[in-house]
């Protein structure tokens, strides 16, 4: 290769960087222009219109979320943070009002919806006690079931980046719940649920997928199993 061509690959290849790194610049300078104009329109809102806005972006990730599921590895925990249990198993949602969660070890647990009732299977007692699901109230399990339920209005939503933390307007059994998502998807990755005794339940979601067999939902129980039907 000749000294000229030698030069000329050179400079192209300084051109090639200079142009690289001016157009990194311009990006950068976009992104902290565009930073800097969502932290503007943020801070004029009023405290109520930022609630409206944590709950607007919630209920976007959970409208995305129609299907889900995912192994998870289960934690109890006391008021002192000592561990009282833990647990595995896995999660399915199907929209619309298609949940269960079935824990599989060390006790076999079932709950999940059909039709409009819930089903909780201790495997432990051979038991399947049955409710409506109007039974729940407005426990915020049900809106990771059905997006458009009522009992959104009886939550604040507050967000902390992917964290986003429901907690009753009223009294009720469930103190906090926070659903946090896998960064920029609608995945959740961990579910952290507060009760009114201080206890906390922890979930944490591994293989994670937006694929779910309607089938799973036809739980198969045991032909012996004893029925508590309190509908």
């Amino acid at each position: 290769m000749s000294k000229l061509t030698r030069a000329l690959a050179v400079a192209a290849s300084l051109v090639s960087i200079a142009t690289g790194v001016l157009l990194l610049s311009q990006e950068a300078l976009a992104q902290e222009a565009t930073s800097e104009l969502k932290e503007h329109m943020t801070a004029s809102l009023s405290p109520e219109q930022l609630r409206e806005q944590d709950r607007a972006a919630l209920k976007a990730r959970l409208e995305a979320l129609t299907g889900f599921s995912a192994h998870f590895k289960q934690e109890l925990t006391d008021s002192a943070g000592n561990v009282l249990s833990e647990g595995v198993g896995q999660i399915f949602l199907l929209r619309p009002n298609h949940f269960l969660m079935h824990n599989q070890s060390p006790d076999e647990l079932a709950f999940y919806t059909k039709d409009s009732d819930l089903y909780y299977y201790d495997a432990m007692v051979n038991q399947l006690s049955i409710t409506s699901l109007d039974a729940l109230g407005t426990n915020p399990l049900m809106l990771l079931a059905d997006i458009d339920n009522v009992i959104w209005d009886e939550y604040e939503v507050l967000r902390e980046g992917e964290f986003f933390t429901l907690v009753p307007r009223h009294p009720q059994d469930v103190q906090s719940l926070t659903m946090a998502f896998a960064e920029g998807t609608s995945f959740l990755s961990a579910l952290t649920i507060r009760m009114d005794d201080d206890n906390t339940n922890f979930y944490l979601f591994s293989e994670q997928s937006a694929q779910v067999d309607p089938t799973v939902f036809d739980f198969k129980l045991p032909e012996d199993v004893e029925i508590d039907d309190m509908r």
